[in-house]
């Protein structure tokens, strides 16, 4: 029953971790871009 998990787990880890840095760096520069507009419209 168990047999297969652990040669199928590394690949599903690795690839949530792709996932899980693709989408922070998406956030960071929606944010960046946000607040580099918001000073923009500060000034």
């Amino acid at each position: 029953m168990f047999e297969g998990i652990p040669k199928e787990l590394p690949q599903t880890s690795h690839k949530a971790q792709d996932f899980f840095i693709s989408s922070l760096l998406i956030s960071l520069t929606v944010s960046i871009k946000i607040i580099v507009l918001y000073e923009k419209n500060q000034k």
